[in-house]
């Protein structure tokens, strides 16, 4: 189960970046409040809990780039969850 998850993680990230010019320390940053978390992710370095994987979910659901399609196969919060994901992106 937590393969799968690091693969929706990384999934998203991935697609997120394709909409935002963006290292993905920077995302880590912005995303997860620690620049190595993707790196970390990669490399078997990093664990997370569900509550941390929803807490990413939402907050890329929220923060997703206008007119970017959503990765197939990966499920999208529902709305309701992305209102507790803070929007760093615009304080940046």
């Amino acid at each position: 189960m937590e393969q799968e998850l690091i693969r929706n993680l990384l999934g998203v990230a991935g697609a997120y970046r394709l909409g935002h010019a963006i290292e993905l320390s920077t995302l880590g940053r912005r995303a997860a409040g620690d620049s190595r978390f993707f790196e970390n992710l990669t490399s078997g370095g990093k664990t997370f809990t569900v509550r941390k994987y929803d807490e990413l979910m939402a907050w890329f659901s929220a923060n997703w780039p206008a007119g970017a399609a959503w990765p197939e196969g990966i499920e999208r919060p529902a709305a309701a969850d992305q209102t507790a994901a803070v929007d760093e992106v615009s304080a940046s």
